[in-house]
């Protein structure tokens, strides 16, 4: 056993990175932005990580932030919950931004999300519909400051920590994060339902399982 210890204070070099956001976008992605075709909306804080990323003990990795037209404006119906939600990245509001999306507040893994167990990492922090059917999208992506920030945290902190078994990873929705397979660790898993908006209960289960040792 070497899992990180509960109330561990660090702060990861990816919650460092988007400490500098002031509005919607990096200052590092607005070059980027202006001079590549795409359709990421921009108008809403990109969900960069859902959770404790400095601390979690698992860590779930997916595609990028998504975008529904309805849905994604009633999270940030005043002024102050883009504010809210910009300290939240920032660590500076330790509470969940009282708006947030019942996709990470009424699902399965939110008492993990809201307790620190668990954060949700994605490979690209912006909003888009779905980013494995929009070529331009997921080609700015490749390029994106903000991305090759996350892809160094990955390598760089995290899965040195989970050569250690200090962090329990699930792999959602990985293409994006170009993970070479990891077959020998008890507690880096590929999740069987990557299509599924939801983490499988296996693995689930199998974190739930790495947790108790």
């Amino acid at each position: 056993m070497n899992h990180l210890p509960l109330g561990a204070t660090m702060v990861s070099s990816i919650r460092q990175f988007w400490r500098r956001l002031e509005n919607s976008v990096h200052p590092e992605d607005e070059f980027f932005f202006r001079q590549n075709s795409h359709t990421f909306n921009l108008d809403f804080p990109p969900p960069a990580f859902i959770g404790d990323v400095d601390n979690a003990r698992v860590v779930i990795l997916e595609l990028n932030g998504g975008y529904c037209p309805k849905m994604t404006p009633a999270e940030f119906p005043r002024d102050c919950d883009l504010q809210q939600y910009i300290d939240w990245l920032k660590g500076t509001r330790n509470e969940f931004p009282e708006n947030l999306s019942t996709y990470y507040t009424n699902n399965s893994l939110a008492p993990w999300l809201r307790d620190g167990t668990a954060v949700i990492v994605n490979a690209v922090a912006y909003r888009s519909t779905k980013i494995s059917e929009e070529k331009d999208n997921e080609k700015l992506a490749r390029i994106l400051p903000s991305f090759k920030a996350h892809k160094q945290w990955l390598t760089q902190e995290l899965l040195p920590q989970v050569e250690q078994n200090k962090r329990f990873v699930i792999a959602h929705r990985w293409t994006l994060w170009r993970i070479k397979p990891r077959v020998n660790l008890k507690n880096f898993v590929y999740d069987s339902c990557p299509a599924s908006p939801h983490i499988s209960n296996q693995a689930i289960s199998l974190a739930c399982d790495w947790l108790k040792t």
